[in-house]
Order: C-alpha cells, then structure tokens, then sequence
C-alpha cells in the first residue's frame, strides 16, 4: 500500500471520529439543557434551581450580600385544572412563567419546581426590593391572566436564615400563610 492511499485512509477516519465527537458534544449540551429544564414553561427546573442557589448562596455569603427568595404558588389552579381542562392549565402555567421572566432582572433567577409552584432567587437586592417585585408579580398576575391570584412568601439571607436549606424552609412556612388568606405577599417574621 503507498504513503499516499495510506494518509488519504487516515485521514478520512480522523474527519469521521471528529466529526462524531462534535455531534457527540452537541448532544451531550442539548441533553444538559433538557435535564435542567421543565420542559412545559421553559424554566429551569428544580435541579437547577437547587445548583443556582447553592452558587448564590455561597456568594452572598462570602460577601455578606443579602439574597432573597420568593415561592409562589398559584392561587386555586387544581380547581382552575379540573374546571377547564389540563390543556387550559397547561397554557395557565406558560403565561405565568412568561410573565415571571418578563419581571425578574437579569441577576435575578426564576424556576419551576413543581406544579404550580415556582420560585425566584434575588440575589444583590434588599427585603423591601424583593418584597415590591413580589407584589408587583401579585398584581400583575391577577390583571394579566384574567383573574387568577397567586400567593407567595418571601424569606431572606442573612436576616431569616444562616442556611440554604434554612431560607427554603422559612420562604415556604411565609407561602404557606400566605396560601392561608390567598392573594397576597408574605414576608417571613411579619404578620
């Protein structure tokens, strides 16, 4: 066999394996993407939601940075769902996100984790600026998707809890007075 054919022949293989291992990274991202995101809002899901605050958390803190976290819940959506259809509920959650992602700034992060409940992280912000997006979501939920009301409760670092999993539990012990009279923002520690 001569040099020629021989190089020609290996060189072929080396662009096959190259161009195997690119569609391979590429599937490996779109994958990656898939996993951390809930496929019905495109939101990141609760896995990334778990990777994000554990990353913000850290930072705030090592910069003794104040971080917020606001779990909201849909007001009434299972009687909304059993009512006009899942598919009407299906849509109901898409709005929501869309509306979330239309309010949050670019630090902030919002994500599905579960249901009908979702969450965002407001990192670099104080309780009062957390509180006001809060509402402002409260409000403009209601007037946006034609009547629905959402509850939510807030939570922050350092203030409220020394702990990930501290401000976690405290931000759904406020969601879940604030689920008790519905429509309404709920700090942790106020009445």
């Amino acid at each position: 066999m001569n040099t020629q054919l021989l190089f020609f022949i290996l060189g072929g293989v080396i662009f096959l394996l190259l161009t195997v291992i690119f569609a391979l990274i590429k599937t490996i991202k779109i994958l990656r993407r898939k996993s951390l995101t809930d496929h019905l809002t495109q939101l990141p899901n609760r896995r990334y939601f778990d990777q994000e605050l554990k990353r913000l958390f850290s930072h705030s803190q090592r910069f003794q940075e104040s971080l917020n976290l606001i779990t909201m819940d849909l007001d009434f959506f299972k009687k909304y769902n059993d009512t006009k259809g899942h598919p009407a509920g299906d849509r109901l959650l898409q709005k929501f996100a869309r509306l979330l992602k239309n309010h949050i700034r670019q630090s902030d992060f919002t994500a599905r984790t579960g249901g009908e409940e979702f969450i965002i992280i407001c990192p670099h912000t104080d309780m009062n600026g957390a509180k006001l997006l809060a509402e402002r979501i409260r409000l403009d939920t209601q007037k946006e998707l034609g009547g629905i009301t959402v509850s939510l409760g807030l939570a922050c670092f350092p203030k409220d809890a020394k702990e990930e999993k501290e401000l976690i539990e405290k931000s759904d012990q406020a969601l879940y007075k604030a689920k008790e009279k519905r429509n309404c923002v709920v700090v942790y520690g106020e009445n």
